[in-house]
């Protein structure tokens, strides 16, 4: 119900222009009831496809722009374009490129991090605390 209104309003609103923050207004309540929710889309939203996607989101925002317009010179260089075969091949090398940056570049970083992070706090402070 509370999607349906939220597709209402963003479809058909002439009146009222939700920039600038104003769609808090709306996406709260909708967050607020999905994360207290149990049922259907509380699983799909914990699924593995979706924890998955989750992990490699920040490398298909940062690799769209550089996967999108190579795969627009290799259209160029065969001389055949499509729109959905493109957008569509360009998904799923974004997600490919997107997966391998997770799993050697971001993992090893994290994994790093953690470990030197472990090494600062048994580390003695610089300044003692004098009593």
């Amino acid at each position: 119900m509370l999607s349906f209104l939220l597709a209402l309003v963003l479809l058909y609103n002439k009146w009222f222009v939700l920039n600038n923050g104003l769609l808090v207004l709306i996406f709260l309540p909708l967050i607020l009831l999905i994360s207290s929710n149990t049922g259907m889309l509380t699983r799909l939203g914990r699924s593995k496809w979706a924890v998955f996607l989750g992990e490699i989101s920040y490398g298909m925002y940062i690799f769209q722009l550089p996967v999108f317009l190579f795969l627009k010179l290799g259209f160029k260089q065969i001389g055949y374009f499509h729109p959905l075969v493109f957008f569509y091949s360009g998904l799923f090398l974004l997600m490919a490129v997107s997966a391998v940056s997770f799993r050697y570049i971001e993992m090893p970083i994290r994994a790093w991090m953690k470990k030197e992070a472990g090494h600062q706090s048994t580390q003695t402070p610089l300044i003692k605390n004098k009593k």
